[in-house]
């Protein structure tokens, strides 16, 4: 990679870290107890529930995933707020949620909103929590969405105790997956429970089909500047593969969707942020998959497997416990793995149609969908309801 890629994904990292730090940590000195103070949670047949949001951010898988959890629940007949605690207008945050989930429910409410009253809030990022914790008296119930293990996303330093106290001040938590579960608890012995992890197969539906690749490979590959992504590691085993199969007699395609256009890896296609029918289109044109989940799991190793593809992630993540070596093709940190791996299955293809077949029954044995998982968080608010 030369010195202007370098530089240039090193800006976008730059640009990334600006938007995840916290831009104004005035809330702190409101906090007057960095605990939950009380938790009453009336058995009721519907609540008033609050998400509290960092705005509604365009294209954030994360973000979706809880307008899909919100939508739900909504259609379950409780009342859903999505709060934002910064500066976002409520006309943005109902702009962006449209087009990240087209027909989603639920209102859209500026940071004035934390003011009033609900039954539940609920933090979905770290620095949500602490905007929940200030202004808890307003909620009768708190609770925690965590999608990741967020202490992961920094540096051993303050952002990574901040983000790691979360964690104990005593707020309900509900995690997506089973895997991120176990890191909390073993990080800071509480009690988390846990929802599936889903995939919208009524969205990305099951595409079955045989891979026949000829003397054309066309990968893609969901590349994101955050660490987490291992973006430095990727770039520089994708231009190594490149270099490898120029004069293989295969000719290989490599589209990268999920970062700003501004990234520039030499001999790829950088399609940016893209909305989910253009995701459809781009997954059904490719062969094979490549995702770095080294924190939880990413919700594109679903789409993707749905989509028909082979879905490629590194050894190193969370991916392999979720999948086994005959569902998931895992990549070592070996700057020459990734084109191992991708060049030892071209030549063994019915063995990369056998590692899709599997991949697929798995989602289907699992029955996972967005549904499913609210169903299972509103069995948690029932059975809490019952119990406080």
């Amino acid at each position: 990679m030369n010195k202007d890629s370098i530089r240039n994904i090193l800006d976008v990292i730059q640009f990334r870290l600006e938007l995840d730090a916290p831009k104004d940590w005035s809330i702190i000195s409101q906090i007057d107890r960095l605990y939950c103070k009380s938790q009453k949670l009336g058995k009721k047949d519907s609540y008033t529930i609050a998400f509290i949001v960092n705005g509604i951010l365009l294209y954030s898988g994360g973000h979706t995933s809880i307008l899909r959890l919100g939508t739900y629940l909504s259609e379950m007949g409780h009342q859903i707020y999505y709060i934002t605690y910064d500066d976002s207008s409520k006309e943005q945050m109902e702009l962006n949620a449209s087009i990240n989930l087209p027909g989603y429910k639920g209102t859209c409410l500026e940071s004035k909103a934390l003011n009033n009253s609900y039954d539940i809030g609920i933090a979905t990022i770290w620095t949500s929590v602490y905007h929940l914790l200030a202004h808890q008296d307003n909620f009768d119930y708190k609770m925690y969405f965590i999608q990741d293990f967020e202490p992961d996303f920094y540096p051993h330093g303050d952002l990574y105790y901040l983000a790691l106290n979360t964690y104990q001040f005593g707020f309900h938590m509900v995690s997506l997956g089973h895997w991120n579960k176990q890191r909390i608890e073993d990080a800071v012995n509480s009690k988390v429970d846990w929802v599936d992890f889903p995939v919208e197969l009524d969205y990305y539906q099951m595409n079955r089909r045989k891979l026949e690749i000829k003397d054309k490979v066309v990968i893609t590959v969901y590349f994101k500047t955050d660490r987490k992504r291992a973006p430095f590691l990727l770039a520089e085993q994708i231009k190594y593969m490149q270099r490898k199969f120029k004069n293989s007699g295969y000719q290989v395609q490599v589209n990268l969707f999920g970062a700003s256009k501004l990234v520039n890896i030499p001999n790829t296609t950088n399609l940016g942020k893209l909305v989910p029918h253009k995701l459809r289109e781009l997954y059904k044109k490719s062969h094979l998959g490549v995702v770095a989940s080294l924190t939880n799991i990413s919700l594109v190793n679903y789409e993707m497997i749905a989509s028909g593809l082979p879905v490629i992630d590194y050894r190193d993540g969370s991916a392999p416990t979720f999948f086994s070596e005959q569902e998931m093709i895992f990549v070592e940190s070996d700057i020459k793995d990734l084109y191992n791996k991708i060049n030892h299955y071209l030549h063994h293809q019915e063995d990369l149609n056998l590692i899709l077949e599997k991949s697929q029954e798995k989602l289907e044995r699992n029955n996972t969908s967005w549904k499913k998982s609210a169903q299972q968080f509103n069995s948690i608010l029932i059975q809490n309801g019952k119990t406080n």
